[in-house]
């Protein structure tokens, strides 16, 4: 520690906190109590005069709170429609008994098909020759209704230029004298 002078005056600053607790005096504590109402009395006296009528003067201003319910989502959607179902084109060409021969009549009905598999590159056609079976042998007959259908298909593959793996052909025998075309486009 530094000496001093006696001609020196040393500074030493009081810290009220080191000093012992001290009792109150009933007085002094009346005093704080009383202070303490009073606020407390002016603060309520305050609210309801100046300050009550401005919130509530804001609180009318508020219009009305609609509660928003959150919006449900939307349906699925529909299922995608289902395919359409081929088309199917069906032409009947009629022979004369015993032969396989095409006519006029049959070609002009065999070129609206030739051009409608051309249009169609996927289209296939079913070609059934049918025999009369109630004259000649059931061979022979059947060897007809065969004629019939692959002369059908001859003329749509030479004519039209058809592709022949897309044409089947079938004979049978039955009470018809004709060849049928069936058309099938996907």
């Amino acid at each position: 520690m530094a000496e001093t002078s006696p001609n020196e005056a040393v500074h030493v600053r009081h810290n009220p906190f080191d000093d012992p607790p001290r009792q109150r005096s009933k007085g002094v504590t009346i005093a704080i109590a009383l202070s303490i109402a009073v606020h407390a009395a002016l603060g309520v006296y305050l609210w309801k005069t100046r300050f009550e009528p401005k919130y509530k003067e804001y609180s009318d201003e508020v219009t009305d709170v609609a509660i928003i319910k959150p919006v449900p989502p939307p349906p699925p959607p529909p299922p995608p429609p289902a395919p359409p179902a081929p088309e199917r084109m069906e032409v009947v060409c009629e022979f004369t008994p015993g032969s396989a021969r095409t006519s006029n009549i049959c070609k002009a009905r065999l070129d609206e098909v030739g051009l409608r598999m051309k249009q169609e590159p996927d289209s296939t056609a079913q070609v059934i020759g049918y025999a009369d079976g109630a004259t000649g042998s059931q061979s022979a007959n059947q060897r007809v209704a065969e004629q019939r259908a692959e002369a059908v298909k001859n003329y749509l593959v030479t004519r039209h230029g058809i592709d022949p793996s897309r044409i089947t052909t079938e004979g049978q025998v039955t009470d018809r004298l004709a060849a049928v075309v069936i058309l099938t486009i996907p």
